[in-house]
Order: C-alpha cells, then sequence, then structure tokens
C-alpha cells in the first residue's frame, strides 16, 4: 500500500510540473516580425515546412508555437503538428523568412523550443 501511495504522489507531482512548464508564460521582448492581431490580409507566396524540437504538449507548447508564429508580420497560416514536431507555414517573403521564424521559435518561452527549416516548398 506504501508503494502505491508513493507512486501515486511522485506520478501527480511529475504531471503538476509537466503541465505547468507547459502553460507557463515569460515575460519576453518584442520581436519586430511579430504583430499583436494574426495576418489575414497577407497574400502568402511562400510556404515552408519546420521542424520543431522540445514541444511537449499539444495545449501548452504546441498552440502557443502556433499561436506566435501565426502572428509574425508576413505570415498567412500556420499549423503546428505536435506528433510530427513539426509547423507548416505560409508566408509572404517579402516580409520574413524561414530562419526568422525559425528565430522566432528559438526566443519564444526562454529558447525551450529550437527550430530548423526541414523543407521550403
Amino acid at each position: 500500500m506504501r508503494k502505491i501511495t508513493s507512486f501515486l504522489c511522485s506520478f501527480l507531482i511529475s504531471a503538476s510540473f509537466l503541465l505547468l512548464s507547459c502553460t507557463s508564460e515569460s515575460g519576453n521582448t518584442p520581436d519586430p516580425n511579430e504583430s499583436e492581431t494574426p495576418n489575414e490580409e497577407v497574400a502568402a507566396n511562400d510556404s515552408a515546412l519546420l521542424s520543431i524540437e522540445g514541444m511537449m504538449c499539444p495545449s501548452g507548447c504546441a498552440k502557443p508555437i502556433e499561436e506566435k508564429l501565426a502572428s509574425c508580420t508576413g505570415v498567412s497560416s500556420c499549423v503546428v503538428d505536435f506528433e510530427n514536431q513539426t509547423a507548416f507555414v505560409r508566408f509572404d517573403n517579402a516580409s520574413i523568412t524561414p530562419d526568422s521564424m525559425t528565430q522566432v521559435v528559438g526566443a519564444f518561452k526562454d529558447g525551450v523550443y529550437k527550430a530548423s527549416v526541414k523543407e521550403a516548398l
């Protein structure tokens, strides 16, 4: 009985830590490549597939990254696939580059995530 109780306590503490680490937002400085509102009027003329390392959960990690990338100036749409650890981004290449997007992801949440260009489409 003691082992079960000890295991449950350890599990609950670990689960709580995981949830808190995925949902806490640190004070990040504004990036010149991002705006406060989604870019619905951007004419996408390019797309890229980014590889993203460090995501631990779909709602606390993947969704905020998706929102962060989608808010960048020049990005018309972004879909982060948690299972494949990728982001598919449509963008205007006159406003932003895939390398700039990897820097946005890398700077997000104090550098917890690492992005690289998997494929420029």
